[in-house]
């Protein structure tokens, strides 16, 4: 069935050279070869599904999503459901692992299988499922997702309201719940903005703003797409003021996290769309300095984070031995669960700057991940 596959992508694709292969299918094979480790295999699966939806690719999401083991495969095939114009057999699927899953997988479940539902109205299916989470503050996270997914684009998200629950949910404590919730808004702006409803779109996206703040953890992640997206749709004043938030996150990040790098290559990316492009690449040279600061088991991520970061600004030959490096770090891992890891990371650190992959650094990922 793999080589079937690579079959496709290298054969059936018109606009891909024949020497280059597409990033999304060759990471589905290579999330599939992760073994000995059955929490971290399920996790980095239902990590590509997420990114096969963004892709609209729902035939492979739904295929990876059944193959998926543990209760990650019931809120990958929700996920999948709320992508699909015919939802049916795909929600009673993920509602049929409720009943497999251990006590948090089977909330994770409800939760989103709740939203799901809510996305196609079906709203007595929502109410079920929202009053089964035994979990407060995922049944909260449950309900402030619907709501969400419920909001039409002349109304505000009563941010005063949710304050309120969210603080009566975790008292004092962080509620990255809400980074979610700030996603969906943020996505929602945007589409607004690009739908020429710039007014209505950046009030959502101060809403998301507001909402993330509410989870009191770092949320970078959240900022820069939505920063970069404004740029692409000179949106400038918005952006800027993401842009600098989000900057500022990932300077007070410790050099010992990986995700410091990673945010650096968008960080990079935001800056050049901004018109500081030698601001980006200071970013991406300072990011290779702190790669050297991180054990090996981390650095394939991160130095493929910043060579799709330098391909970005144009600098192909940098990205080109980048992208090596990252794969010959991963190589050089005895454990052969983390070299699967390591060229799975690469594979997504193209696609995330829509590149394709060249025959040579696909062999050699094919490699890494044991894959004929």
């Amino acid at each position: 069935m793999r080589p079937l596959l690579f079959l496709f992508v290298c054969v059936s694709a018109p606009f891909v050279k024949a020497e280059e292969t597409l990033p999304l299918p060759l990471a589905v094979e290579l999330a599939l070869a992760i073994e000995g480790d059955e929490d971290t295999a399920a996790a980095r699966q239902l990590e590509v599904v997420k990114l096969l939806l963004k892709r609209r690719e729902l035939t492979l999401a739904i295929s990876l999503a059944e193959k998926i083991v543990d209760y990650r495969s019931g809120v990958a095939l929700a996920l999948c459901a709320e992508s699909s114009k015919d939802a049916d057999l795909l929600l009673a699927q993920a509602e049929k692992k409720i009943g497999r899953a251990s006590p948090s997988g089977a909330n994770a479940i409800r939760r989103d299988l709740a939203v799901a539902f809510q996305s196609h109205h079906k709203d007595a299916d929502v109410a079920r499922l929202i009053a089964s989470i035994s979990d407060k503050e995922i049944r909260t996270q449950a309900r402030l997702l619907c709501e969400i997914v419920n909001l039409s684009p002349p109304d505000d998200l009563d941010l005063e309201k949710w304050r309120k629950e969210i603080k009566e949910t975790v008292e004092r404590a962080p509620f990255p719940g809400a980074i979610e919730a700030a996603r969906r808004l943020s996505s929602a702006g945007l589409s607004l903005v690009k739908a020429g409803e710039a007014t209505r779109g950046l009030r959502r996206l101060k809403e998301a703003e507001e909402l993330a703040e509410l989870a009191l953890v770092a949320h970078a992640e959240t900022l820069l797409p939505a920063a970069i997206e404004l740029l692409v749709t000179k949106e400038s004043r918005t952006a800027h003021r993401l842009m600098l938030r989000a900057a500022s996150e990932v300077r007070h990040m410790p050099t010992s996290y990986d995700m410091k790098a990673v945010l650096s290559a968008s960080l990079a990316w935001g800056w050049h769309l901004a018109g500081k492009t030698d601001g980006a690449l200071s970013i991406l040279e300072q990011g290779e300095v702190l790669v050297t600061e991180l054990p090996p088991m981390d650095q394939p991520k991160a130095l493929a984070s910043l060579a799709a970061g330098w391909s970005r600004l144009g600098n192909v030959e940098r990205s080109t031995q980048l992208f090596m490096r990252a794969a010959e770090i991963a190589g050089a891992n005895a454990n052969p669960r983390m070299r699967t890891i390591g060229a799975l990371d690469v594979c997504l650190a193209h696609d995330a700057a829509d590149l394709r992959i060249g025959c040579d650094l696909t062999k050699r990922l094919r490699k890494l991940g044991a894959l004929p």
